[in-house]
């Protein structure tokens, strides 16, 4: 569970650290899945970093530059200004989608995980801001009463 400092603040620190783990587990098994591991090179570069704390975090993902040509379908054989035609020598090359579309819908989680995460930290400070008037308001009663 995440940690809260301070009643309005929220540490995002798990859920970063979590999701990031999550991605790159994902994107591994992708890696594998598709047999985009001829030498393991890009497997073997991927790998992530965190800096931030509380609410504010940068994500950094590092892989071998190649991994992005793969998933596009680009790269050797094929030349700036083809006009379209992406035949290269007889041969065509295929996408390996395995980081755009996982990376966009991981993306999307994580949002939706720090959407709940704020929206449950709402509600708690709405509950103690009520619960903070009602015992003043009690309090002030019962001290009248007497």
């Amino acid at each position: 569970m995440m940690q809260q400092t301070g009643t309005n603040n929220i540490d995002l620190s798990d859920l970063a650290d979590g999701w990031t783990k999550v991605v790159v587990r994902v994107l591994q098994t992708k890696i594998a899945r598709l047999n985009i591991r001829k030498t393991g090179d890009l497997l073997s570069s991927l790998n992530f970093s965190i800096t931030g704390s509380g609410v504010s975090y940068n994500i950094y993902f590092n892989y071998n530059l190649y991994g992005k040509f793969v998933d596009m379908g680009v790269g050797k054989n094929y030349y700036l200004g083809n006009p379209g035609n992406v035949e290269a020598k007889n041969k065509q090359r295929n996408r390996k989608e395995w980081y755009s579309r996982i990376f966009y819908a991981q993306v999307m989680t994580l949002g939706e995980l720090a959407r709940k995460q704020y929206g449950q930290q709402a509600a708690n400070n709405i509950i103690s801001s009520i619960r903070a008037v009602n015992d003043v308001k009690y309090t002030e009663y019962r001290s009248r009463k007497i």
